[in-house]
């Protein structure tokens, strides 16, 4: 029997050699040429330019009877309202408006399409009506320093007013008619009313709306886009110019090749690809159409909000040269969401349907000589890269690691530098890239095209990019600085311009990655890509080259294509440990940093593939169930240097938020073709934050009940979102470019997207309400909050105080949350002894009870001595079935307390308890007189006792709660 198996094993070779043979091989191909690099992250592209109308004069005058069938109509200039009022494409129905003009008057004239006319909502109403709540359209004119709006609703009811004055009255005039599709209006509006007595009107501004609530729901349509929910916004009118319309030039027909741009009207375009080389009947496997822009989209402009509406194309144009459009616009092909799938398009037109092209109705900064055609079918591989070798995949803890040689690496050297990455990779445009293809059974040639494409890589895809830090920097300018002086000048300042992005950050040495601490970091030359299953089961892999959208999908064999299927699990992703963090000035903590690399996908990332660096510092022989410190940087700039350690033997962990999320998470719409209007704002980074706690939890045995949140914005978030991780939170300042900053907000729009009541996050927040600090304190005031220990103010101006207590410390004392903060002038934060871990001789802990503050009469504002709850210690806490009792100590003052993190003493909403305040003795023994009273628990299950007093000489007051008898 063992003499078959060479035989057995040289017989299955052959048949994986001849397996190509036995099936037709899928090729793929590419029309047109990409552009040679993304566009730069620094122009700065200009504000959309609001478009132009012309009036033409006419001698005679319509009819005002509601149709539009006067012969003066004819010569009138045409117009459609084809985007919303925030700027999308994604219309409901299409509106027409038509203008004329005579001496004395305007006329417009609407067609509004609507099926459901049965439903349209047009009460008659008295002039000055609310019309907007009906079916109407508006119109907003500027003479120029104010303008005027006119409202008719579909039975041309009507509305008049200058700005919001609904006084004013012009005397216009408006009918209303029906077609069998649509509601029509005509109106006559006096220009006198307007212009005065003056010269004849030559160039003013002017908006059309249509408000449509046939549907059940709201929906506006403009000419002029405002990019936001006010269609009051003159600056965003379009330019109406009084004349004949010039005659259209002729626009040229762009060819390219295998690629023609043709203009189309109502649309930026038409792009279509010569499929003449794809014979008749050709079997399509996979289509992508690659859109560019000319500049980069970031989130805060009002382009972002913009749908990229593109539509296939099967017939020529009609005789007016208007694209005939049929069936919804392309989709986004996911989990990348980069590209257009056009696989259905692409096989009509192969198939023999008239290939009309693509209709590029709407695309901010199309770059339109750079679009290009990407399609896989079944033929003759030919003319393809050299095949990558040396593929592996490994697969732990939920992800396969998938590793090769590259095919002529960029760099070749142990050592590189950021510099030295960043000019190969811009000098090597057309290098080889890699794209990852997944199946259920060995991947050969003739099934490749049956396999899932997971993605695609490029070059140095192995060398951790995002690790660089300023913290490397500054330590190295100690030893041996650019110029005299340069860290004793302006410290702060100075150096806060080291970035990830600055021109000195080109020296950093990049290492490669470690996904085997015990192999070390990968060989030069190597490429990686990690895949997070979603689900278990035994799959297949392979690697395959591609150069200018051209893959190499003839030569599969198993050094590219392993014939062993990787069994895969599902679970929580394990970073890694890449080796030794840096050691240096005002970080010089005594023990071992350590940099580990977390790899996630969706839910913890926005996208498959992306990593996370962080370091974690073990302190010298750290003891079983140390507590552990969870550092944010404000603005999430680093992660190599914590600034601040409170403990002397906590396990100290530094996340980074990089690419920047605000700490919280990313629109779906980020770093995707998507406008950020369609998309929803996700938690990645507080998910990705947790879990690697979870794992840190484990893999250096921390005590789940003393773990603390360290840092700015990032750390009170998440400690107000998830309210049982911490133990406490101390804020080491908030960040003065946060969410609560208007100036800054913009920081916050490319991960987000702009502050709209379009946009939400996964639970419904809009208006970054999930980062707004005082509307989280202030939600689900039931649930109980870690203690606050804050140093510095917190925005937001609230009236009767200054801007040290700010509207998050007022929301804390609003909800009854535990808070004590200090903003004076140079004044400190109040750290935990660093030996002991004792704040204010208290062992604060996940499970232990806490007093909230509030309205002590010892809070003072002012630059010299700015606190809240400052003078507060407590002691002697019970928590017990039957009640609750802590010894306050403090100055004497007045105050409210609400007991918190109650685990024994149980409470219900409307129980009445009773409760007794006895102040402690003075220095000569004496005692005051007690409080007492009765208390109801609150709708929530909170009890609050107001009007506590320390009197004068006494240190304190015994506080107990207990049911009512």
């Amino acid at each position: 029997m063992n003499r078959l198996w060479p035989k057995i094993g040289a017989a299955a070779s052959l048949l994986w050699a001849l397996t190509p043979l036995l099936k037709a091989e899928m090729a793929t191909r590419r029309w047109g040429t990409p552009p040679a690099g993304p566009p730069s992250a620094k122009v700065k592209t200009p504000r959309p330019k609001p478009p132009t109308c012309y009036v033409p004069k006419t001698t005679g005058r319509p009819k005002l009877d509601g149709k539009l069938d006067d012969d003066v109509w004819r010569k009138a200039t045409m117009y459609r309202l084809g985007r919303t009022l925030a700027g999308s494409t994604n219309i409901a129905q299409p509106t027409e408006v038509r203008l004329l003009r005579d001496d004395r008057t305007l006329y417009v004239a609407f067609r509004c399409t609507e099926p459901l006319l049965g439903k349209l909502r047009a009460p008659r109403r008295g002039h000055d009506g609310p019309v907007w709540q009906d079916d109407s359209v508006e119109i907003f004119i500027s003479p120029g320093g104010t303008y005027y709006q006119y409202g008719i609703n579909a039975v041309a009811g009507t509305y008049d007013s200058h700005v919001k004055d609904a006084s004013w009255n012009s005397g216009f005039q408006a009918a209303a008619g029906r077609e069998p599709d649509a509601w029509t209006l005509e109106i006559a509006i006096p220009l006198a009313k307007m212009r005065g007595q003056g010269k004849g009107p030559v160039v003013w501004t002017v908006n059309f709306t249509r408000n449509r609530h046939a549907a059940g729901q709201r929906e506006e349509m403009t000419w002029s886009p405002t990019y936001s929910d006010n269609s009051h916004a003159p600056g965003w009118f379009g330019k109406m110019l009084f004349k004949d319309p010039p005659e259209k030039p002729k626009r040229p027909v762009v060819k390219k090749g295998a690629v023609t741009i043709l203009p189309a009207q109502g649309g930026q375009g038409v792009v279509r690809f010569d499929l003449s080389d794809l014979t008749k009947g050709t079997r399509v496997y996979r289509a992508d159409l690659l859109i560019f822009r000319t500049a980069r989209v970031a989130g805060r402009m009002p382009e972002a909000l913009i749908d990229i509406e593109i539509h296939p194309l099967f017939s020529k144009f009609d005789g007016r040269g208007r694209p005939n459009v049929s069936g919804k616009p392309l989709r986004l092909r996911a989990p990348w969401y980069d590209r257009f799938d056009v696989t259905e398009a692409v096989r009509k037109w192969v198939s023999g349907r008239d290939n009309g092209g693509f209709f590029v109705k709407a695309c901010p900064f199309w770059n339109a000589k750079a679009t290009c055609l990407d399609v896989a079918y079944e033929g003759k591989a030919e003319g393809v890269p050299q095949q990558v070798a040396g593929v592996k995949a490994a697969h732990r803890a939920g992800q396969t690691f998938l590793t090769w040689k590259e095919v002529d690496p960029l760099i070749t050297t142990d050592e590189t530098t950021w510099g030295e990455i960043r000019r190969k990779l811009s000098a090597g445009a057309a290098a080889c890239r890699y794209r990852i293809y997944q199946h259920a059974k060995p991947i050969t040639a003739a099934n490749l095209h049956e396999g899932r494409l997971l993605g695609e890589v490029g070059p140095l895809s192995a060398y951790n990019v995002n690790a660089r830090n300023k913290e490397y920097l500054i330590g190295r300018a100690m030893v041996e600085s650019d110029e005299m002086g340069e860290l004793a000048r302006d410290y702060n300042g100075y150096m806060h311009k080291w970035t990830m992005d600055h021109p000195r950050m080109d020296r950093y040495p990049v290492r490669r990655f470690v996904i085997d601490e015990k192999a070390g970091p990968l060989p030069v030359g190597t490429g990686l890509y990690v895949h997070t299953a979603a689900s278990p089961g035994r799959r297949h892999y392979a690697v395959v080259t591609a150069v200018n959208g051209v893959e190499n999908t003839r030569d599969i064999a198993p050094a590219n294509a392993p014939r062993q299927a990787v069994t895969e699990t599902v679970g929580p992703p394990r970073p890694v440990r890449q080796g030794r963090g840096i050691w240096g000035p005002y970080f010089d903590y005594p023990g071992t940093r350590w940099v580990y690399v977390q790899w996630c996908a969706p839910p913890l990332a926005p996208r498959p593939n992306m990593y996370f660096n962080w370091s974690v510092l073990i302190p010298p022989k750290v003891k079983p169930k140390a507590p552990a410190e969870l550092y944010f940087h404000p603005s999430g700039y680093s992660y190599a240097q914590p600034g601040k350690k409170m403990l002397l033997d906590s396990i100290q962990i530094a996340a980074h938020d990089h690419p920047p999320s605000g700490w919280y998470g990313f629109n779906d719409a980020w770093g995707t073709l998507k406008s950020y209007a369609s998309g929803v704002v996700r938690d990645h980074t507080q998910r990705r934050i947790l879990a690697f706690l979870e794992w840190a939890r484990g893999r250096f045995d921390i005590d789940g009940d003393r773990i603390l949140a360290v840092g700015s914005d990032g750390a009170a978030a998440l400690a107000l979102d998830h309210r049982d991780v911490f133990s406490y939170v101390l804020i080491t300042r908030f960040d003065r470019a946060g969410v609560l900053e208007p100036k800054a907000a913009g920081k916050f729009a490319d991960a987000w997207g702009p502050k709209s009541r379009r946009i939400q996050d996964q639970d419904g927040r809009s208006e970054w309400r999930w980062a707004d600090l005082d509307l989280l304190a202030l939600a689900n005031p039931g649930s109980d909050l870690p203690l606050f220990v804050c140093r510095g103010p917190s925005w937001g101006h609230v009236k009767g105080w200054g801007k040290g207590r700010g509207r998050f410390y007022s929301a804390m004392h609003k909800a009854g949350q535990p808070l004590v903060a200090h903003w004076a002038w140079g004044g400190k934060l109040e750290r935990p002894d660093k030996y002991t871990g004792l704040w204010r001789g208290l062992g604060i802990h996940r499970n232990s009870a806490l007093p909230a503050f509030a309205k002590c009469s010892l809070d003072v504002e002012g630059e010299g001595s700015g606190n809240t709850n400052a003078g507060f210690s407590w002691k002697d806490i019970r928590d017990t079935p039957d009640g609750f009792e802590v010894t306050i100590l403090s100055r004497p003052c007045t105050f409210d307390m609400t007991p918190r993190r109650l685990r024994r003493f149980r409470v219900k909403p409307g129980q009445m308890l009773q409760w007794v305040a006895a102040p402690l003795p003075d220095r000569r023994g004496k005692k005051a007189a007690p409080q007492s009273g009765q208390v109801k628990v609150d709708s929530d299950g909170i009890v609050t006792l107001r009007g506590l007093s320390i009197p004068r000489e006494s240190p304190g007051v015994n506080v107990k709660i207990a049911r009512a008898k």
